[in-house]
């Protein structure tokens, strides 16, 4: 089963964290990616981060393990980092990047990535492991009639490798 992983980068008083605009379909979201064969899930972060953001990071702790519910997902790994080298910058993948106050996200941002960013602040002593029922066909369809363009694009951008 392929696995994904998600960063979650504070500013040091975890008032803002760090948001991607993405390429392909400008959602706003956390950083994060696919973990390529023969690579760990903290490999994977690292440089996924660093493909989006620009920044060196260091992971502080794994926050959540989501296992899919369902084929329209993976199994995710949730990270908490620390920037260690480098500032936040546009890159081939992103379009936008900067922090942003937590009550505050960007208009269009991806709702999963609110609800593990929220996570992330209750400092869990376990590592959270739990199904992952925020994404499931219905709440899929239901996106895609909210936003047919958005759709479009990401369809486009990943079937046919066109780019904005």
């Amino acid at each position: 089963m392929n696995h994904s992983v998600v960063a979650i980068i504070f500013r040091e008083d975890k008032q803002e964290v760090l948001c991607i605009q993405r390429r392909d379909i400008s959602i706003w979201a956390i950083p994060g990616g696919v973990v390529d064969p023969g690579e760990t899930p903290e490999e994977a972060v690292v440089r996924e981060v660093k493909e989006e953001t620009g920044l060196d990071v260091v992971i502080e702790r794994k926050v959540a393990e989501y296992k899919p519910i369902q084929i329209i997902s993976t199994i995710t790994h949730a990270f908490e980092c620390t920037p260690i080298r480098g500032t936040p910058k546009v890159t081939n993948e992103v379009i936008d990047v900067g922090y942003f106050p937590i009550h505050k996200l960007p208009q269009l941002f991806f709702q999963v990535h609110e609800g593990w960013i929220h996570e992330a602040l209750e400092l869990h002593q376990e590592i959270i492991k739990r199904d992952l029922t925020e994404v499931t066909w219905i709440k899929f369809i239901q996106y895609i009639l909210k936003h047919p363009i958005y759709f479009t694009r990401f369809l486009l951008a990943k079937g046919l490798g066109i780019r904005k």
